[in-house]
């Protein structure tokens, strides 16, 4: 059979060949990148939702940080010390002075952890523990110390004015003052002053349990 030159010719021509991607290379791709709708996957989407850096995926986790606490919380309330000072100064305004410290920290039980879920972060708390105080330098007759045993310190309710519960469970004298009015003088130290530091380090022990 005689085939023209013409049509020959033409056959014989280069012709423009399209790149095609294979299947599977474009289904993985739209995959990675997107989902329904051009939306971000759920897999990108992971990567700027995530929780702390212990759990990117964001799923539950509880970590127990127990140990950390108890030892931040006895090494906080340990160092209590206030200055007290005489007639004619200081937060009292006391006629007789000296100081007060917690002595010793014992008995100290519970527990503390950080819980991460939907992303979410909660650091839950609680204890209890003996503070055992020396009040002493000023007049002999208010030379006393005694016992406070704490029967719960833990995380307030929202929106209550201080960040700690702290709840005495009871507490004594091991040794008293010389008299009545001494002993009403130490009972307004540690109603006012006192009490003003512990809370202060149990709310800088929730502080430092907030960025654990």
């Amino acid at each position: 059979m005689h085939v023209p030159r013409a049509i020959l010719a033409a056959q014989k021509a280069p012709r423009r060949i399209d790149a095609v991607a294979p299947p599977a290379a474009v289904a993985g791709a739209g995959a990675a990148g997107a989902g329904v709708g051009g939306a971000p996957s759920a897999a990108a989407s992971s990567l700027s939702q995530h929780g702390s850096a212990w759990n990117a995926a964001g799923t539950y986790e509880e970590r127990d940080v127990s140990p950390w606490a108890s030892a931040e919380l006895t090494a906080r309330l340990g160092s209590v010390r206030i200055a007290l000072a005489p007639r004619g100064g200081g937060e009292l305004g006391g006629e007789l002075g000296g100081e007060v410290n917690v002595s010793s920290v014992t008995g100290v039980e519970g527990h503390a952890s950080i819980i991460a879920n939907r992303g979410k972060v909660k650091r839950p708390f609680e204890f209890k523990l003996d503070l055992a105080w020396e009040m002493d330098g000023g007049d002999p007759a208010t030379a006393c110390a005694g016992v406070i045993s704490y029967g719960e310190i833990s995380p307030a309710p929202t929106g209550a004015a201080e960040a700690v519960t702290i709840e005495i469970q009871s507490e004594w004298f091991t040794k008293p003052p010389g008299n009545a009015a001494a002993k009403d003088w130490a009972a307004s130290v540690l109603a006012g002053p006192f009490r003003a530091k512990v809370l202060a380090e149990t709310t800088a022990f929730v502080e430092a349990l907030a960025i654990k």
